[in-house]
């Protein structure tokens, strides 16, 4: 649903390898409605939801832990976005806005109403961020230039239901009954198409896959592609009439959509299904997992995805804990054990190593050790979590990375 090109500065650290790749079932420990989910990097996520719900994983889903809500279980989160390991939002609502600075240790409320509805949000850097909603028979945009210090507000026509930007001031916004607008500025919006009279479904769902190519979803196959930013947007053929909640692209031809209904219209007793493209929507496949109606679908990178959705559903698609810091090819073989490790991780090598570097989850150095032919690294001081570790043998060989997980 939204692209953040924040993600590329903070995901530097972490390439990802691959790896055959499917979707897996998370256990969430919840049974509630999940509408939105965001990683900050492979390991750390958040997802949100129904009863003002929000959840928390640092092992790339493999455990959640929920977070308290500052607001009452009347509340629906919508969305939930994080501009670092620490600094995040999440909107929903009777326009509710939280904060944190902690990395959801502790949630603020800067934002209540009672009539206005947010159901959308990205940000485009750490001071430049867009919530889109409704109040009543109209939509809004809200912005903020400062990091949420002040926020000013756009009256738009329709409700809107969906924001996706490529850059801190280029952006698009969808909502009731295939509305879709266009900013250059963050500031004013110019209508790119109209609310159709003759049009039963709305847009939920936007995804931008750069300043020309994107594409917008539905809720009963109506499913949109732009390639000239958005000057014209015309109806993509799936193959299915199966509407879509939720969609997303990791580059110009691969891509995600969940969906509402199976082939043919109707209810999903059997499971909803999501489908996917490697051809830039020319074709589309159904894949083999069915499940209960998704509410989003997100992609961090091509093999690496999550999607979420009724029942306390979380899915993920790849290996989040088998990604490394660099695709190399090691001409060295070095090894850690044991894996997960409490206090001692003991090193195997061919050759005498010269230093080690310890990443946490987020990419962020948090040891380092210069020491000629050493066997062990003392990691007992460490939080648990996800790290990965960077040898070097000093002989001009490529630098080799192994991961670990400490207890």
């Amino acid at each position: 649903m939204k692209k953040h090109a924040l993600l590329l500065i903070l995901s530097i650290a972490f390439g990802l390898c691959s790896h055959a790749q499917y979707w897996q079932r998370m256990n969430s420990g919840t049974t509630g409605t999940l509408h939105d989910v965001f990683f900050i990097s492979p390991s750390q996520g958040w997802v949100v939801g129904s009863n003002a719900s929000i959840l928390a994983t640092l092992d790339g889903g493999e455990t959640w832990t929920p977070q308290v809500s500052p607001v009452a279980t009347s509340i629906t989160f919508r969305t939930v976005v994080f501009t670092s390991p620490t600094k995040g939002w999440i909107a929903g609502t009777s326009a509710t806005l939280l904060t944190t600075e902690d990395g959801g240790s502790t949630w603020t409320s800067v934002g209540t109403g009672t009539s206005l509805d947010h159901y959308d949000m990205v940000f485009t850097s750490p001071d430049t961020g867009y919530i889109v909603g409704a109040n009543g028979g109209s939509g809004y945009v809200r912005r903020t230039f400062n990091g949420g210090l002040t926020w000013a507000s756009t009256t738009m026509s329709e409700p809107l239901y969906a924001v996706d930007f490529t850059s801190n001031t280029k952006g698009w916004a969808c909502g009731y009954l295939g509305v879709i607008f266009r900013t250059t500025n963050g500031l004013t919006w110019t209508q790119q198409v109209e609310a159709g009279a003759n049009v039963l479904s709305n847009l939920s769902c936007i995804d931008m896959v750069s300043d020309t190519v994107g594409w917008a979803g539905g809720n009963s196959g109506n499913n949109r592609r732009t390639v000239d930013g958005g000057l014209t947007w015309v109806n993509q053929a799936s193959g299915t009439y199966a509407g879509r909640t939720g969609i997303s692209f990791s580059d110009n031809q691969n891509g995600w959509a969940s969906t509402t209904t199976p082939l043919g219209g109707g209810e999903c007793p059997a499971g909803c299904p999501m489908r996917y493209t490697s051809d830039g929507g020319s074709s589309w496949t159904t894949d083999t997992l069915q499940g209960p109606t998704l509410s989003n679908v997100w992609f961090y990178d091509t093999s690496l995805g999550w999607a979420v959705g009724d029942n306390g559903w979380i899915l993920r698609y790849g290996n989040a804990t088998g990604n490394s810091v660099a695709e190399i090819t090691p001409t060295n073989t070095i090894r850690v054990s044991p894996n997960p490790v409490s206090d001692r991780l003991m090193i195997t090598s061919n050759e005498p190593l010269r230093s080690a570097e310890v990443f946490n989850s987020t990419g962020s150095l948090v040891l380092t050790l210069n020491s000629g032919g050493m066997r062990d690294i003392d990691v007992s001081a460490l939080p648990p979590g996800s790290y990965a570790v960077r040898f070097s043998t000093g002989n001009g060989a490529v630098p080799q990375v192994d991961r670990f997980i400490k207890e």
